[in-house]
């Protein structure tokens, strides 16, 4: 009922490019803007609002679940869904679990671009796996093993993303 009610809580808002202030050059600060975000600020605003007992609780969550071990810096932000789920306690990837008949696994050279040039310089490059499953092989009775309060991340065949989209 939690994840109803906060993911709810969002529908509606507008979509707000680069809503985080900071980069390799200039000092990182937490945000707080609920009045318009992208798919992964809303990600760190729902996942931070499910366990907070009050607004200063809600931001020392927001400080844990945006950046590795609450560390406010543009280096420690999640800039991956792979790291937003892999740094998160309590949140496990389980697409190759339950989706094993149908999920594929592939190594991405996160943060590295087809060209050689980074995303996001200053953040370093990562040979990671990452599970995902083709559009094709996902139908009515695959979204059955999905529940309320899943997260999900939608694929990116583009070298040095994991997911183009979160949810």
């Amino acid at each position: 009922d939690r994840h109803k009610f906060y993911s709810a809580a969002f529908l509606g808002r507008p979509y707000g490019a680069n809503t985080l202030k900071g980069d390799i050059e200039n000092k990182e600060v937490l945000v707080l803007n609920l009045q318009e975000m992208d798919c992964f600020t809303y990600l760190d605003y729902v996942h931070s609002l499910l366990y907070a007992d009050d607004y200063y609780d809600f931001i020392s969550r927001l400080r844990q679940t945006r950046y590795k071990n609450g560390i406010v810096s543009f280096k420690n932000i999640n800039h991956f869904f792979y790291d937003w789920a892999f740094n998160l306690k309590g949140v496990t990837n389980i697409t190759s679990t339950v989706f094993s008949r149908s999920s594929i696994v592939i190594l991405k050279n996160l943060n590295l671009k087809g060209d050689g040039l980074l995303f996001l310089p200053g953040i370093s490059v990562r040979t990671v796996s990452i599970s995902y499953l083709e559009p094709i092989s996902f139908n009515e009775k695959s979204l059955t093993k999905l529940k309320s309060g899943d997260y999900i991340g939608i694929y990116s065949e583009k070298e040095g993303l994991d997911v183009s989209h979160v949810g």
